[in-house]
């Protein structure tokens, strides 16, 4: 039997729940830090797929630099220090 039919059949369930549930945890985990790092990181994993090193490495400097200056670095820091889960807004 192909394979494209194993799903159809029910031989590959057990797989999918096991794969969804694993990328449902993995974008939790993503979902649960800074949006505006998040975001940054994405951009920067795009530029590198196409981009030369030296100017990735100026790029994630940068931004690393302005992620330092946002109110969610400002709680992660604080809510480090106080031994509690961050609430990161966005900002």
């Amino acid at each position: 039997m192909p394979t494209r039919r194993w799903p159809r059949a029910g031989l590959a369930r057990g797989a999918d729940e096991q794969l969804l549930a694993e990328a449902q945890a993995l974008a939790a985990r993503i979902a649960a830090n800074p949006p505006q790092a998040v975001q940054q990181a994405k951009r920067l994993l795009w530029q590198a797929r196409t981009g030369a090193l030296a100017p990735l490495l100026e790029t994630s400097a940068a931004v690393q630099a302005l992620m330092h200056t946002t109110e969610d670095h400002r709680e992660a820091v604080q809510a480090f220090s106080e031994r509690r889960p961050p609430r990161f807004t966005g900002r």
